[in-house]
């Protein structure tokens, strides 16, 4: 039997009748026990650099699962890491139709201790398999990792 869980988020648009296209779009991001999240359209659409866009919540949250979900396998194989960094990259495509997110590629960097390299390297495919976002998603999403050893 499957186990549901919910997950609630509030935005409030800032100023949906803003003077300009920028401060129209901007808008904040609230979760009960959680800072805000400040957010606007990507520059692209007339929005606020300085602030979160939908296309670069959506690359955190693939970055975040997988990572997520390295961890959780890395604890069941024993293998310690000493280091993690992931880059990610959403591609989003727009045609006169409308657009869409077509990919995101995850560039994980690892560091583990010299001899765990080949486990550390087979353990991201067990994470993408079991990342939660990464099934629910439509679009294509890569995980191109390198693994780094300990000094």
């Amino acid at each position: 039997m499957a186990i549901t869980h919910t997950f609630e988020v509030s935005l409030r648009a800032s100023s949906p009748m803003g003077p300009t296209r920028t401060e129209a779009r901007a808008h904040v991001l609230m979760a009960e026990h959680k800072p805000p999240l400040k957010g606007s359209s990507a520059p692209t659409f007339h929005g606020d650099e300085a602030k979160w866009n939908p296309e670069e919540l959506f690359a955190a949250a693939l970055a975040q699962c997988h990572y997520l979900s390295y961890v959780y396998v890395a604890g069941e194989e024993g293998l310690t890491i000493h280091g993690y960094d992931c880059t990610a990259t959403a591609h989003l495509s727009v045609s006169p139709d409308g657009g869409q997110v077509t990919s995101v590629e995850l560039i994980p960097e690892v560091t583990v201790a010299p001899g765990d390299e080949d486990l550390a390297q087979r353990l991201h495919a067990r994470a993408h398999d079991e990342c939660f976002i990464a099934r629910s998603v439509s679009c294509e999403v890569t995980v191109s990792p390198r693994v780094h050893t300990v000094s």
